[in-house]
């Protein structure tokens, strides 16, 4: 069986000058490869939709080694389907018959945590328990009591969740690219400098709710920015993609691929000249997850353009080619910052 040398395929599909806005910089260097890669296999059926969990060793501290793009930290694209719980219809806060129903802005702020409630629960890919549900739930209520900025913040939600569940439930494919997006966004607003609320309960910052709700991120290569195997698996992904995308019915979607692209990204990282380059290669699973959204948003002339130009210039390069303006809305609507 002839041999797929993982890392040309990267070459080809990234290293190219004109895709500096993926890798950060131009003029990466060739890496020798040690190894081949694993042959490309025959992909018989599409893999069954499944909800990852997060495991334990995903909770790995900030510094130490990290293994090489572990797939349960980013599942590849497609396979992850939300579960029926979280597209349920939007739940209307609950009153006793006994109590009057609040109106204005506390019912506002109440259905407006329940959106966060399953926005969370969608970056996270697997349902909060029950105990996580109202301490989470508790923190964005009385975060939205602490003044007119903080109340703005948490009801920025109601903009548009109600409209991306509907658009989930009637197209499923949608569901990964928009999983990996807010994933990706709330890592960013994670590692923002927050101070801690004066609140009652245990989560006193939004860093201590994305932290409990994601895991500890794990670092590939540590530094200010840096590399994370988050962003390693959003690579391979995308190489794994134009593979899949080039020869129908095959795939090179495997561990030891996987890993061998991890080190070459990882080697790319350590080589770039300048912290923007590293900058621009540390949040490349938000890239990705943009163009997984467009993509499956897009018609079959789009997508050859976009495929053509992926393979060519790279993800970043593709996103004026296509429009999703659900996704246009969820980022103007975002109550924190969308770019590193």
């Amino acid at each position: 069986m002839r041999r797929i040398t993982f890392i040309l395929l990267a070459a080809a599909a990234s290293l190219q000058p004109t895709a500096a806005a993926d890798w950060g910089y131009d003029g990466v260097p060739d890496v020798p490869i040690q190894q081949p890669a694993r042959p490309a296999v025959e992909l018989k059926a599409p893999p069954p939709a499944r909800m990852v969990s997060p495991t334990s060793s995903a909770k790995q501290k900030t510094g130490s080694p990290a293994p090489a793009a572990t797939k349960a930290a980013t599942p590849k694209p497609g396979a992850t389907k939300i579960g029926t719980s979280v597209l349920a219809p939007l739940v209307q806060p609950v009153t006793s018959s006994a109590t009057p129903r609040p109106s204005g802005n506390v019912d506002q702020d109440r259905q407006a945590s329940l959106c966060w409630q399953q926005l969370f629960q969608v970056a996270a890919k697997t349902p909060l328990s029950e105990d996580q549900q109202k301490r989470f739930e508790a923190f964005m209520l009385a975060k939205s009591k602490l003044g007119p900025a903080q109340a703005l913040e948490v009801r920025s939600i109601l903009k548009f969740w109600p409209a991306l569940i509907s658009e989930m439930k009637n197209n499923p494919e949608l569901e990964a690219g928009y999983v990996n997006l807010f994933h990706a966004l709330l890592r960013i607003r994670e590692a923002m400098p927050v101070e801690k609320l004066d609140l009652p309960g245990d989560v006193l910052s939004d860093s201590d709710l994305i932290t409990e709700l994601l895991g500890i991120q794990r670092i590939a290569v540590s530094g200010t920015p840096a590399l994370t195997e988050e962003a390693i698996n959003a690579y391979a992904d995308m190489t794994c993609f134009i593979y899949e995308q080039k020869n129908p019915g095959k795939t090179v979607d495997a561990d030891d691929n996987r890993a061998l692209l991890a080190r070459v990204v990882s080697d790319k990282f350590k080589e770039a000249p300048t912290e923007n380059d590293k900058k621009a290669m540390a949040h490349f699973d938000l890239s990705w997850a943009k163009f997984r959204i467009l993509w499956d948003s897009a018609d079959e002339p789009t997508r050859k353009l976009m495929l053509d130009k992926l393979t060519k210039s790279g993800a970043g390069s593709t996103l004026a080619l296509a429009k999703a303006p659900l996704m246009e809305k969820v980022l103007t609507a975002w109550p924190w910052p969308t770019r590193p």
